[in-house]
């Protein structure tokens, strides 16, 4: 008999069919698959993706701006929120959650909020760098241009006005004591004059 064909292995990411009972969209569903192949010893991480997996129903998230994200408690429904973003307060930033299980490593809504950051980066990455640049400069302030330093500005040259018929204007002071001759020059007193031939036979 002949032998049956060998299937060609796959790899470990297996994408499970879309499903009207997921919470989640299909993309979201197959980038959970993602992450448990990129972080496979991550327990806290595949029981946070189980548990978000098995719920039949999920709201939106209330608000999402690229870094934080609201959403309504799958618990306590409308009466309660909690708000996923990153946070800088300590030695190193980090994502957190205001939910009851903020203090473990993984939650529900630490986790939506990666997918949610994931999809839009798939769908329409300039929309995301657009949300973060928007809300990263509101919320850390966008430092204000140095001045530049004031530049000294020469005074311009200025020419005295042409008299009619092109003739140069009349000399002042200055020109005049320029121009006088050595002999219109005052002598010096006599009793000056007597000293420095006494100084100088």
């Amino acid at each position: 008999m002949p032998k049956k064909p060998v299937a060609p292995a796959v790899s470990g990411l297996i994408i499970p069919p879309p499903s009207a009972l997921a919470a989640l969209s299909d993309v979201q569903v197959g980038l959970t698959e993602v992450l448990k192949v990129q972080f496979p010893d991550d327990a806290a991480l595949h029981r946070a993706v189980d548990r978000l997996r098995r719920m039949r129903h999920v709201e939106p998230a209330v608000a999402f701006d690229g870094l934080q994200a609201t959403f309504q408690s799958h618990s306590q429904g409308d009466a309660e929120y909690h708000l996923v973003g990153m946070d800088d307060d300590g030695q190193e930033p980090t994502i957190a959650c205001t939910c009851p299980g903020g203090s473990w490593p993984w939650c529900v809504h630490r986790l939506r909020f990666r997918l949610e950051l994931a999809e839009l980066a798939l769908r329409d990455p300039v929309e995301l760098l657009e949300r973060v640049v928007t809300q990263a400069a509101a919320r850390y302030g966008t430092p204000e241009p140095t001045p530049a330093p004031a530049r000294r500005m020469m005074p311009e040259a200025t020419t005295p006005p042409a008299r009619q018929g092109g003739e140069p204007p009349p000399p002042d002071e200055n020109d005049r004591r320029a121009q006088r001759p050595v002999s219109q020059v005052s002598p010096a007193p006599a009793d000056l004059q007597r000293e420095i031939d006494e100084l100088y036979p």
